[in-house]
This record gives structure tokens, sequence and C-alpha cells, in this order.
């Protein structure tokens, strides 16, 4: 890929329910999976199921570092201060997510609509932008809960459109 037209605009994430580990009181990451940037950088997710102060389903967790940035912070000195700091990026209205973080949280849909089940943001770190997730939940073969979606460049204009596109069609019927 020497082009940059070439890198794909989307990635894919893809989390398992970790039912076996939460029997044998395993205090770990409820899903457990992959989430592969646009451009294909793949990283490790764990994420953990709670509760919203208002009830609702949210799923968070961490993203792994990637390996180039491993390798690079094998190579740099310690407490050197020309290393700039990660900082949080903001979806631009609501939140800010910490580098390596990713945030999931339970979509408000009609019945037998093909939106996604999930939504949410994952900071890659560094300085890379924001991404934003579309995740559905689904079963496996064995009939555990699942999750798979897409993962975009958050754009928050786009993001703020569709979002008053949705709503205007909540308000149709």
């Amino acid at each position: 890929m020497d082009d940059i037209d070439d890198i794909p605009d989307s990635g894919r994430f893809i989390a398992f329910f970790k039912a076996d580990a939460k029997q044998a009181g395993r205090k770990g990451p409820d899903f457990e999976g992959t989430l592969t940037l646009p451009g294909g950088e793949e990283r490790r997710v764990g994420l953990w199921a709670r509760k919203t102060k208002a009830g609702k389903t949210m799923l968070s967790g961490r993203l792994s570092r990637g390996a180039v940035a491993q390798i690079e912070e094998l190579t740099r000195d310690l407490q050197s201060e020309d290393t700039p700091a990660e900082d949080p990026q903001s979806d631009g209205a609501q939140f800010a997510v910490d580098p390596h973080d990713i945030v999931l949280f339970r979509a408000s849909k009609p019945d037998g609509s093909k939106l996604p089940d999930y939504w949410g943001y994952c900071h890659p770190g560094g300085n890379a932008p924001l991404m934003k997730l579309s995740v559905w939940a689904k079963t496996d073969k064995r009939g555990r809960a699942m999750l798979s979606g897409a993962v975009a460049v958050h754009e928050p204009a786009k993001d703020m459109q569709a979002e008053r596109q949705r709503r205007r069609a909540r308000a149709r019927g």
C-alpha cells in the first residue's frame, strides 16, 4: 500500500463473550477480540459490561498499543522531555476518550431495524484520529454472544448529520 488512496477507509471489530472465564470467577474482560484500524493495523481488545448512571448497558475497555508504538517505546529514553503526552480525544460534543480506550453504548433502535446494536469510539493512541464504531450483537456457532462491526475515522460533521436524519425518521413514524 504505497499510495494513501490504497488504504481502506474502514476497519473491522470482532469480540467474543468469555462465559467460561466468567463462570470460573476470573476478573478479566467480559469480551475479548480484535479491532483492525483503517489501514490494516490490528489491535487486541478487552471489554467489560457496565451500567451507566441512567441504567443503560455500556461496554468499555482497553485497546492494545500497536506494534510500532511498543517498539518505539523500547527505544525511547525513559522520561524523555520531548516525548509528547497522549491526550484524550473528543467527539466534539459529549465526552473525551483516553488513549487506548474503547467505549460502546447500546443504541436506541426500532425492533427489526438493521441499525447497529452498539455505537461508540476508540482512541488508538498517538496522533491517530478518534475512531467511530458501529457494532452488531450476534451469536457464534456455539450460541454464545459476540460482537461484530465496522471501524471508521470519526468525522463529527457527518455523524451529526446522520443523527439528525435518524431523529427525523423516528419523528415521522
